[in-house]
Parts: C-alpha cells; sequence; structure tokens
C-alpha cells in the first residue's frame, strides 16, 4: 500500500484484479476512499449465546467442544454435507454444513468450534454458514454485511477496509473526530 492515499484507484489493493475492480465500479467504488465509505447495509449479531436464549429458526452462534468424529456425505460430484456434534453447555447439537468436506481432516472430538447458523430447536440442529475452529478469536458481536455483486464476498470487503484501517498513510487519525481520537486514546500521525 505504499504510494497510496485516499485517491488512489482501488485496484491498487492487494487481491483486486480487474474482475474484483469491475464488480467494486458496479458499487460505485472506484477510489480507496470509496471503498472505505462504504457502509455496510445491515449488522448480524454474532455474539456467543447459550441454546436456552435461541428461539427457533433464528440465526445464532453457538460454541461448544466437538463430540466423536465428523462425517461427510457426498450427494454429487461436488456437493456434500459435513456433520458433526457438539456439546454446548451440557446440550448436544448436531451441525450441518454443506459443501464443507475440506473441513474434516481440521475437525477432531475434544476442540473447541464456533458455529453461526440457522438453529432449529426441535431438532437441536445448526445449519452452518460459518465455523471457526479452535478458540474463538476475541472480536466485536456484530459481523457487518455489506451490499455485494458479482463474484465479490463479504470476507473481501473486510479484509481490505481492515487493511486499509491499518495504513495511517491512506487515513491518518486527524480524519477522525477529536471526541473519538481522546476518548480512545488514539495517537497522532507523525509529521512528516
Amino acid at each position: 500500500m505504499n504510494g497510496m492515499d485516499r485517491h488512489s484507484e482501488v485496484q491498487q489493493l492487494k487481491g483486486v484484479g480487474p474482475e474484483a475492480e469491475k464488480d467494486l465500479e458496479r458499487l460505485g467504488i472506484s477510489t480507496i476512499e470509496d471503498l472505505w465509505f462504504h457502509i455496510p447495509f445491515r449488522y448480524e449479531n454474532i455474539e456467543i449465546r447459550p441454546i436456552e436464549d435461541i428461539e427457533h429458526n433464528e440465526q445464532a452462534t453457538i460454541s461448544g467442544e466437538m463430540i466423536g468424529e465428523a462425517r461427510v456425505r457426498r450427494y454429487s460430484k461436488v456437493k456434500n454435507i459435513l456433520t458433526f456434534r457438539l456439546d454446548s453447555g451440557g446440550h448436544a447439537i448436531e451441525v450441518t454444513a454443506f459443501n464443507r468436506a475440506f473441513l474434516k481432516g481440521k475437525l477432531s472430538p475434544g476442540m473447541t468450534i464456533t458455529v453461526t447458523g440457522k438453529w432449529n430447536r426441535s431438532r437441536a440442529q445448526v445449519t452452518a454458514k460459518h465455523i471457526e475452529i479452535g478458540e474463538r478469536q476475541e472480536r466485536t458481536p456484530y459481523d457487518p454485511i455489506y451490499q455485494l455483486t458479482g463474484k465479490l464476498t463479504n470476507r473481501q470487503l473486510k479484509t481490505w477496509i481492515a487493511d486499509l484501517s491499518r495504513n495511517r498513510e491512506v487515513f491518518p487519525l486527524e480524519m477522525l473526530p477529536f471526541s473519538i481520537r481522546e476518548k480512545y486514546k488514539l495517537l497522532q500521525s507523525k509529521k512528516r
């Protein structure tokens, strides 16, 4: 990101090739600044919650210890279902994830697993859309969901924006209101 400023074209970011650049352009994003100010259209709550507090068919994040072995069923050459069980607060939960067979070799009994997905209370089952292996990394309990087009993914946008947030040459702290800098004790950029 050397030599970039907020008016630089977005293709200067690592991972933004011609196809991603076209997809970003369709969203009105052509500069680094456009990407920085691309606001999520909603946020999902990904706070880990106890099973008792989750309503039927609600999206939820659950953490637990894996029980037994993971299993994979294939129903075509490229489509599969990964299933495994978690013990979450004394509750045995079945986790189902579509097209995640590649995770089977990474999962083993006793591991801490965190899953986000749709909770089915009557089956004690989560249909997972996100699986995190190991102790969960500390982060905000809300996940931004961005408007997407083409082959862009939420993960790509979050990665690019996170990379920008660490680059003080592109977005110096002085761009933040003084009250925020003071509240969070953020240091000023060095003058050149």
